[in-house]
């Protein structure tokens, strides 16, 4: 099941160059109504104040990561179904597996362009349906 891409959905990322290029390739894919935080703690601000359909998160935004961000969702039980694609770079890319990590298929390494975006994104969305 494809994301419905008239659903908002928030980029976190402390670098704004990055927020910029994601919400470029989320328009490019039909994905129009985006939302930018610089921070984990302001993307849990966000959060609280809308609901959105995916949030997009760097993994490592010192002292957090996404991993710490995906944690505070799952306890709250209104954040805890909002799909998660985590972000990197080959170089802080986390260790992954059901102990210590995301699962590779929750994340997309940088670069990546629009048609790889899109596959993640929905790749994503389908098995948190099934």
């Amino acid at each position: 099941m494809p994301f419905d891409r008239t659903q908002p959905v928030l980029v976190i990322d402390d670098s704004p160059v990055m927020t910029r290029i994601v919400k470029e390739l989320l328009h490019q894919i039909g994905i129009l109504d985006v939302d930018v935080a610089l921070s984990p703690q302001l993307g849990l601000d966000r959060l609280a104040q809308r609901r959105y359909g995916l949030v997009i998160c760097d993994w490592f935004m010192p002292p957090y990561t996404g991993g710490d961000l995906q944690r505070a969702m799952q306890t709250r039980a209104d954040l805890a179904t909002i799909p998660v694609l985590l972000i990197t770079t080959q170089a802080d890319r986390p260790e992954r597996g059901p102990r210590n990590g995301p699962a590779l298929e929750d994340m997309a390494v940088k670069p990546f362009n629009a048609a790889t975006l899109a596959a993640k994104i929905d790749a994503l969305v389908s098995r948190r349906a099934a």
